[in-house]
């Protein structure tokens, strides 16, 4: 079966949603880490300021918002920058993602990009990150691994914290909320 609900025990979510569509995240985020060093060694030094590839440092990419990375995390635990969302001549990129390692969580992402509106349905509406409108999930397989995913929104931005890990653990989940919070709280 490609898609059920799972139980997960002595987890606050009650459940997982057992699917084979998340391998492609899972997957990107395991490469990502991978390959990291081989990406940045061949595009940092690119001047195009259109330029997705991964960067060593958040200032080789032109912002048109303050961001500072994500708090807290270790300079060797930080995997490198990609621009994202849109770009203007006048601005600069309205998103960033941040890939990091973080022991006992896995390899995660965070996005945040500009948005004008956003649909929210509320069966899967919580206020997980300093209360605002969030939802959070767990995806995947025992074959590939397991994304986690917490994404808020706020009047002008979406952002996400993805996370992927070989194994299911409800300890993630709660972890990430802390982190969260406290990415949210940096971003002004």
């Amino acid at each position: 079966m490609a898609f059920s609900k799972k139980n997960l025990k002595g987890s606050s979510t009650k459940e997982y949603i057992e699917s084979y569509f998340s391998d492609e995240s899972v997957n990107f985020l395991f490469d990502t880490a991978k390959n990291a060093d081989k990406e940045k060694a061949q595009y940092d030094k690119n001047p195009d300021p259109l330029d997705t590839h991964l960067k060593s440092n958040i200032f080789q990419i032109r912002l048109g918002f303050k961001f500072s990375g994500i708090p807290g995390i270790p300079k060797k635990d930080i995997l490198g920058f990609a621009a994202g969302g849109g770009y203007t001549h006048e601005n600069g990129w309205d998103g960033i993602s941040e890939f990091v390692s973080i022991p006992d969580i896995g390899i995660c992402s965070f996005t945040t990009f500009a948005i004008e509106s956003v649909i929210l349905y509320k069966e899967n509406l919580e206020y997980l990150v300093n209360k605002k409108p969030s939802d959070k999930g767990i995806e995947g397989n025992w074959n590939n691994g397991f994304l986690y995913h917490i994404n808020w929104y706020t009047d002008t931005r979406r952002n996400s914290f993805e996370c992927a890990n070989r194994k299911l653990n409800s300890d993630v989940l709660k972890k990430m909320i802390r982190i969260t919070n406290v990415i949210d709280k940096n971003l002004g």
